[in-house]
């Protein structure tokens, strides 16, 4: 298993990341930035947002195996995907983290497939819920 003693910017093989092969299970939170670059945002016919658009997801969104369970088409018709740069942060805590310690804290980074029930998220009547709609099981 991996570990900080590891040193930081070693390459990890990812199966020997902290969370695999139940080293540690799911991550303990998750966040995501939404809308984070400008072609994105018009191609959900959107305006950038001003602040960085922030959300949790459950860690039940979390896999490491390429598997995806899809949620009944009456409650979510429209699922999407993105691939996405993550960013490990870690080990232990990171707060009231100065900017020129931040890459400290980074562990390492890895490839997300960003899954969204864009239903949820933009059209249904509890529309612009984004936790909701990128916390399906296993997206």
């Amino acid at each position: 298993m991996a570990s900080a003693a590891a040193g930081y910017g070693q390459k990890v093989l990812w199966s020997e990341a902290p969370w695999a092969n139940g080293g540690c299970g799911a991550p303990p939170d998750i966040y995501g930035i939404g809308m984070n670059y400008l072609s994105h945002a018009k191609e959900l016919g959107k305006d950038p947002p001003t602040a960085p658009l922030v959300f949790p997801k459950a860690t039940s969104s979390f896999s490491t195996a390429p598997k995806l369970i899809l949620p009944d088409p009456k409650v979510e018709p429209k699922v999407d995907y993105e691939i996405e740069l993550g960013v490990v942060i870690g080990p232990g805590p990171c707060r009231n983290v100065s900017e020129e310690d931040a890459m400290k804290h980074v562990f390492g980074y890895l490839v997300a497939n960003d899954v969204s029930g864009r239903y949820c998220q933009f059209e249904a009547a509890i529309g612009g819920q984004w936790s909701l709609s990128k916390s399906f099981d296993t997206f």
